[in-house]
């Protein structure tokens, strides 16, 4: 492999993650580009890609979307708590769901991170037939992020590509950005974070085979989650979430706190009770979706206690997910 193919992606046209391949894997044709993080795929981004679509769909050219793995933030701060809003296969099928023809996603490395703008874009060209690039506002790209839009405009009008700048979104007078999504889940405004999304936020957990929890024995059965080592979760407390189970959805109130670990740690973890129905879980995969929250992680003299505050739970998660 040569050093101009070692920064290779993945790209497909299905719904499915996309599979490895090089630059040389890139759509034949006419082929327009929308270059980002994407992560969470907000309604910015949505709106980048449906001008990317709208225009693509008009030349006769691909929509394709070009993402990263990882996020570059998470790069550049290794030892930092993850943040992203989506792992890499979530991105991708919202992507795709967004408008996207086809998507690629380029490993970001080392290498990747230090190629001069005029490097990067060369790649670009080199793999299509590259009509035009839609990017925000913001868009840096290089190495110390030495290119912005002017640059990325004088490099297009010499390769012979159009740059456009698709126009801010704001929500409640705020500019939509995968930061402003974090800071929503951070304080647990799941409800503010699912307007910004355009969808409630979701993640994928795991249930924790024999582990019993509070409500086992209360007349509440629980079903324990361990939660994705890379992605941001909400803040602590309870909440009113939909659990899809393959594709069963199905209601439920999550509590989210810290627990104590076998080894003698703490870590985070999520409770989950399943409204109106028996199901016992090993290791399977549940996605959540956070619809509401609830109130704080409370603590209680007494099982009887805590046995009424769930039920309080349950019925305050009804009204909020049939009304939400």
């Amino acid at each position: 492999m040569t050093a101009d193919e070692r920064h290779t992606g993945s790209v497909s046209t299905a719904t499915a993650p996309a599979a490895l391949a090089e630059y040389d894997d890139w759509p034949r044709g006419p082929v327009h580009l929308c270059i980002g993080e994407f992560d969470g795929v907000h309604l910015g981004h949505r709106a980048a890609l449906a001008e990317l679509r709208r225009g693509a769909d008009a030349a006769g050219a691909t929509a394709l979307a070009m993402t990263f793995d990882p996020i570059p933030v998470e790069f550049f701060a290794p030892e930092a708590p993850r943040s992203a809003l989506t792992d890499r296969d979530e991105r991708v099928r919202l992507l795709f769901a967004a408008g996207a023809g086809a998507v690629t996603v380029l490993r970001f490395d080392d290498e990747f991170s230090h190629q001069l703008p005029d490097e990067f874009v060369q790649h670009l060209v080199d793999a299509a037939d590259l009509r035009r690039i839609i990017v925000g506002a913001d868009f840096r790209f290089g190495h110390e992020r030495q290119g912005d839009v002017r640059t990325l405009v004088g490099i297009g009008n010499r390769c012979g590509f159009r740059v456009d700048v698709v126009e801010t979104v704001y929500s409640d007078r705020r500019i939509v950005s995968s930061a402003l999504v974090r800071n929503a889940l951070l304080a647990g405004e799941v409800v503010d974070a699912a307007r910004l999304l355009g969808r409630p936020f979701t993640l994928t957990a795991h249930a924790v085979a024999g582990d019993r929890r509070r409500g086992q024995g209360l007349g509440h059965p629980a079903v324990a989650l361990t939660l994705p080592a890379d992605r941001i979760v909400p803040r602590d407390g309870v909440y009113a979430v939909w659990a899809r189970l393959g594709t069963e959805r199905v209601p439920a109130v999550a509590n989210l706190s810290l627990w104590a670990t076998t080894g003698g740690g703490i870590a985070r973890h999520l409770e989950v009770h399943l409204l109106d129905r028996e199901t016992v879980l090993r290791d399977d995969a549940v996605e959540i979706s956070f619809a509401r929250r609830l109130r704080d992680e409370l603590r209680f003299p007494s099982g009887y206690d805590l046995s009424r505050q769930i039920a309080r739970d349950i019925v305050d998660a009804r009204a909020a997910l049939e009304n939400g």
